[in-house]
């Protein structure tokens, strides 16, 4: 159900909103339900991306529980095998695993349907503060974001089938602000933004590697973002993304668009996307662990030119600032994509660092060929004057001898 919302809060409280499709309707929404979720706050809460009406919820006491909305009373499943709260969950595109991450720095892949752990990482990231999670579902891939022993911020891309060591892993420097991470099915677009910080960075992500394409520096620090539903992005003006970022002035969204002279619907900048529809329903799913909820796809250009989608047309927010890289002016334009014509400036500009990098070792290594070369004439030149050294010194005790012989035989002609 795509105008369904959920919500968490300090009273242990998780509620069900029904989003009406005309703005004047929201002046005192209620909840169409609600129930009481943990014994302490929730710190998560997310639908199921293809099972409907359910439920998943994480705790503060460090336990997992997934719900039937239609049928709240008591959880239908409940793990509590993390020691410390648990801070992300994310699912497989199957729809059959669950990947969660604690403060206990673990990561564990769950079957709730088998009740079985899968697969666990007893240290995902070896700080002390917890770690977020998002399962890459097309590639297969889930990426952590944490901290290290040092503080200093990283991220890290596991195999689901093997969490022994991750497959790529990199530092971001020391910050101690919670990156939020969110990623992009249809573009392989992974965007990080900070906690109590201005700005958000993209990166490629591809099977076993990630790659800082771009970022943006708004002037206000953001409490928290979100990302807009694929579906009611704004395709007329290539939009590929939008981001709400909560600050104290309110939410600003920030529109990612690609600049193009294409006017239109452009395909290959919008594939198919994740339809919202739901793939089976509840009793289905749960009664066989075999059965997988792959998502419905949908094309963007359907959706585009449906007329009756209102929910897109009344909720489009007033011009979001475009900011760019390089500090937050309200008139410029943040580009990116994976695809070949949106990434074609990013790659060539990585194309020449890397022609840039090669000739730089080139010479590199010619410097220290000379410097080599520099060496062995320094030595011999050393060893030629030990060797001067050493003849001037026997020469003068060769002409002392003389010089004292030649005393000795005028004496003896004296006498």
């Amino acid at each position: 159900e795509s105008t369904l919302l959920a919500s968490a809060s300090n009273d242990s409280m998780i509620k069900l909103w029904s989003i009406p499709k005309s703005a004047d309707d929201c002046n005192g929404l209620q909840p169409v339900s609600e129930f009481h979720a943990h014994p302490k706050r929730p710190s998560i809460v997310k639908f199921h991306p293809t099972v409907q009406n359910l439920l998943v919820s994480t705790g503060t006491s460090g336990c997992v529980r997934l719900w039937d909305i239609e049928n709240n009373s008591d959880p239908i499943y409940e793990y509590t095998g993390f020691n410390n709260i648990v801070n992300c969950v994310s699912w497989n595109l199957e729809g059959s695993l669950f990947a969660a991450t604690s403060k206990d720095k673990s990561m564990k892949i769950i079957d709730p349907r088998t009740q079985k752990i899968v697969s666990e990482q007893k240290k995902v990231h070896s700080g002390s503060k917890g770690s977020r999670v998002v399962w890459c579902k097309r590639l297969n891939r889930i990426i952590t974001v944490g901290w290290d022993q040092e503080a200093t911020r990283q991220y890290k891309m596991w195999d689901p089938s093997n969490l022994s060591k991750p497959v790529e892993e990199a530092d971001m420097g020391a910050a101690g602000s919670v990156l939020m991470p969110f990623f992009d099915e249809d573009t392989s677009i992974l965007y990080l933004g900070g906690r109590g910080e201005s700005g958000v960075n993209f990166y490629e992500v591809k099977e076993n590697k990630i790659y800082y394409i771009s970022g943006f520096s708004p002037k206000n620090p953001q409490k928290g973002l979100a990302m807009m539903p694929k579906l009611n992005l704004d395709t007329s003006s290539c939009e590929i993304a939008r981001i709400l970022s909560l600050t104290k002035k309110g939410i600003i969204p920030m529109s990612i668009i690609v600049p193009t002279k294409h006017s239109g619907f452009n395909s290959k900048i919008y594939p198919d996307t994740f339809s919202t529809e739901p793939t089976t329903s509840f009793a289905e799913w749960f009664a066989d662990p075999s059965l997988t909820a792959i998502p419905k796809e949908v094309s963007m250009q359907s959706v585009s030119d449906e007329e009756e989608y209102t929910v897109k047309k009344q909720f489009t927010p007033k011009k979001a600032p475009k900011v760019s890289s390089s500090g937050g002016k309200k008139e410029e334009t943040v580009a990116s994509s994976s695809s070949d014509k949106a990434l074609a400036a990013a790659q060539s500009e990585i194309k020449q660092l890397k022609n840039k990098i090669n000739d730089l070792e080139s010479e590199n290594k010619k410097l220290s060929d000379k410097l080599a070369t520099f060496d062995a004439l320094n030595k011999q030149l050393s060893e030629l004057k030990q060797t001067i050294k050493e003849m001037a010194e026997k020469e003068t005790t060769e002409k002392a001898v003389v010089e004292e012989g030649e005393e000795l035989a005028e004496k003896a002609e004296e006498n």
